[in-house]
Parts: C-alpha cells; sequence; structure tokens
C-alpha cells in the first residue's frame, strides 16, 4: 500500500514552467553562443607572425546573420549546417534564449529592454537572409537601409507601445499585485 502511494505521489509532481523555461532558455542562448564561437574561431589560422582570424570572412559573416539560408556557405567545421538550408543563424537562438530567460525573471523592464533587443537580433536574422537571396552583392549600410528602416520603426512603435505593453506584462507577472488608492 506504502509503495502504491509512494509512486501516485510521485506521478503527481510537474515541473514548473519557471523551471523549464529557464532550461529552454539557457539551452537556445548557449546554443546560439556556442555556434557564434565556433564560426568565429573555424577559420583561424595563427602559422603566420601576425595571426589571421579568418580566411573567408564572408564565409562567418553568412553564417552568422543567414544560418543555412545562405545557399553559397560551405558545410562549416563541426557540420554545422545540420539542417540544410533550413539552419537559422545563431543570432536567432540567443535572442529566443535571451526572452525566455527574461520571462522567468519576472521583472517587467527587463522582459522589456530583452523584447527590444530580441527584435533587433531577430531581424538581423530575418532581413540579411532576404537581402542575400535577393541577389544583392553590395554589402554597406546605405544598401541595407530598407531593412533597417523596417526594423527601426517595428522598434518605435514598441516605444511608441511602452505603457500598454508595460501594463500587459504587469498584468501577466503580477495578477494579485495592489492597486495603491488615489489620495483625496
Amino acid at each position: 500500500m506504502n509503495a502504491r502511494k509512494g509512486v501516485l505521489q510521485m506521478l503527481q509532481k510537474t515541473v514548473s514552467y519557471k523551471s523549464l523555461l529557464r532550461f529552454l532558455g539557457a539551452c537556445f542562448l548557449l546554443s546560439g553562443l556556442y555556434l557564434i564561437v565556433v564560426v568565429l574561431t573555424s577559420q583561424g589560422d595563427m602559422s603566420g607572425s601576425v595571426p589571421f582570424i579568418f580566411e573567408d570572412p564572408e564565409i562567418a559573416r553568412n553564417y552568422l546573420f543567414c544560418g543555412g539560408l545562405s545557399l553559397g556557405n560551405p558545410v562549416l567545421p563541426g557540420n554545422l549546417n545540420m539542417f540544410g538550408p533550413l539552419t537559422p543563424g545563431p543570432f536567432l537562438w540567443v535572442s529566443i534564449g535571451m526572452v525566455l530567460l527574461s520571462f522567468t525573471s519576472r521583472r517587467v523592464q527587463v522582459v522589456y529592454v530583452c523584447l527590444q533587443i530580441a527584435l533587433w537580433l531577430i531581424s538581423l536574422s530575418v532581413w540579411f537572409p532576404i537581402f542575400f537571396l535577393i541577389g544583392a552583392t553590395n554589402y554597406d549600410l546605405a544598401s541595407f537601409a530598407p531593412f533597417w528602416l523596417v526594423t527601426l520603426a517595428l522598434s518605435l512603435v514598441l516605444l511608441a507601445c511602452y505603457k500598454p505593453v508595460i501594463h500587459a506584462l504587469r498584468k501577466l507577472f503580477e495578477p494579485n499585485r495592489a492597486v495603491p488608492l488615489p489620495k483625496v
């Protein structure tokens, strides 16, 4: 009878959503940072008198921003393009991990700042592949202007909606928060 009761109690225990989000956020963040470090160090050449970090900086840049979406990328060391053209860039994983970890902090200001940063990191992972796939060969900042302006507009909309977003986040994270009474 005691063994059966112990098994039933063990089956009723669950993992909290906060622990699950922390674990997933840490996994996404660490895997994204790991991929960034691997890409930045995969082409190192320390044989000469001056260390040369990249043999082909475009391959590293394309993988960081596009992931496997860049069809011109060869397979990097460690087979980083394991899903082929569907492999997203590591900035996407970093932003997802950062947002998940910020939600577990339950601090409204931290979540809002992480949403702004994630917006920019995700836009790098989305706009650069589109720019690359339309056949653009000029990679200076002026040619990225339409894409940066869309991201800037979205960021400004998020900034303009600061009060409603903060209010919604407070409702989500602090549902039982006492509202101060107005002074009469």
